[in-house]
């Protein structure tokens, strides 16, 4: 049987892959559609108005002189901090972290007021799911005072009879949503639609019904 630490090693190989031969169909040419449409609600603040870059837009909304954002890199104009294993922005404001994902010291740059997962959960191994939850727990907590701090969390997922099809992207139910945040947050239903027909994962055979479905996570709580 393998190991966890198999597993990880294995997803990590896997996208190593996926990144070398450009099979990165989850870059979009346009500003993520949940993302403009839900940016007022989780931020309280208007949408900026900056310039859109062609491979990741939504950093450039995200890098104004509004944020500081913990991200990755799309011809942002970066330098390379070794030490830390950070890219960051000629203005301080932009930082990547590369690396396993699951070995960044994340605590170090939160507590984050916000977060928007549009391809990370879904992408990882049913088996590492844990991981990640911990991770974003230590993302969201003061580290001093060990208590959440007040952020809003915009998360995309896609759902679909997990009997049918391995992912990635891989589904998430209710019942995956209550394991990764019933104990320490919140989660409100905001958007649910079929995926396209032509996308390649609703066109896989035998599927049935996929849908994309957009939620809000907030500390347990938060008013």
């Amino acid at each position: 049987m393998d190991t966890q630490a198999e597993k990880v090693s294995s997803n990590i190989e896997y996208w190593a892959t996926r990144w070398n031969e450009q099979r990165i169909g989850w870059h979009q040419p346009q500003v993520d559609k949940y993302l403009l449409k839900y940016y007022s609600k989780i931020t309280g603040k208007s949408l900026p108005e900056a310039p859109l870059s062609k491979e990741a837009p939504e950093f450039k909304v995200n890098s104004t002189k509004t944020w500081r954002t913990l991200g990755e890199e799309h011809g942002l104009g970066l330098t390379l901090e070794n030490e830390a294993n950070l890219f960051v922005g000629a203005e301080g404001r932009l930082k990547i972290y590369f690396g396993d994902l699951f070995q960044c010291p994340i605590e170090q740059f939160g507590p984050f007021d916000y977060v928007w997962d549009r391809g990370s959960l879904i992408a990882i191994e049913y088996p590492c799911r844990n991981n990640y939850k911990a991770m974003m727990q230590r993302a969201l907590k003061h580290k001093e005072k060990g208590n959440y701090h007040n952020f809003s969390y915009l998360l995309e997922i896609v759902r679909y009879d997990k009997t049918k099809f391995g992912g990635p992207p891989r589904s998430l139910d209710d019942e995956d949503l209550k394991t990764l945040y019933e104990d320490w947050a919140e989660v409100k239903f905001l958007d649910q639609a079929p995926l396209p027909e032509n996308h390649p994962v609703a066109k896989h055979p035998d599927i049935g019904p996929v849908d994309e479905m957009v939620f809000l996570i907030t500390p347990k709580n938060s008013s």
